[in-house]
């Protein structure tokens, strides 16, 4: 039996708005410290962008260290911040799926509060995603290599102490 082939549909010009409408997920549990800086990056990332109108949308998963006051005075200040609840610690899948269901944008983009990965690449995206693709993913090139990293630290680890201890014999005159 053949396997089914992948089909990838582009959009065309008259689904992709000149204005776009984003919605930013964000899976929160216990963040209340890194909430500001977050919130100062996506404004200093969208700030020059007109044609981007994005709706913050923060999943607050159980969450016990105060991180739903500090949203609601962030919902205060900024109308773009929209808050879930959860009445406990879900799951950062369940919390995702909440905030995806919740969202009322054109494109919904995941990302964590912790600024792992950095919100700059969100405009690179949502450029790809006017060119016509429907699905636009990153991923950060050092976990593609992490495979990698191991064995060499490894490798490098027991040569070294390989070479020390060879050293230190041909040093010490001891025969082992």
């Amino acid at each position: 039996m053949k396997p089914a082939a992948r089909t990838f549909r582009l959009m065309t010009d008259t689904n992709i708005a000149k204005v776009t409408n984003l919605s930013l997920v964000v899976p929160v549990f216990n963040e209340a410290e890194t909430v500001g800086l977050f919130l100062d990056r996506v404004a200093q990332v969208f700030a020059g962008d007109s044609e981007i109108q994005v709706e913050i949308i923060f999943v607050i998963d159980g969450s016990s260290d105060g991180t739903l006051d500090c949203f609601f005075a962030c919902q205060q200040r900024d109308g773009r911040v929209r808050i879930v609840d959860h009445s406990r610690n879900f799951g950062k899948v369940a919390a995702m799926t909440a905030g995806l269901k919740t969202a009322k944008g054109d494109a919904a983009v995941p990302i964590d509060v912790d600024l792992q990965y950095p919100p700059e690449l969100i405009l690179e995206m949502i450029a790809k995603w006017r060119e016509g693709y429907e699905v636009v993913l990153g991923s950060r090139v050092a976990i593609l290599i992490h495979w990698l990293s191991r064995p060499l630290r490894i490798g490098f680890t027991t040569y070294t102490t390989k070479f020390l201890i060879r050293s230190h014999l041909k040093m010490s005159a001891t025969s082992v």
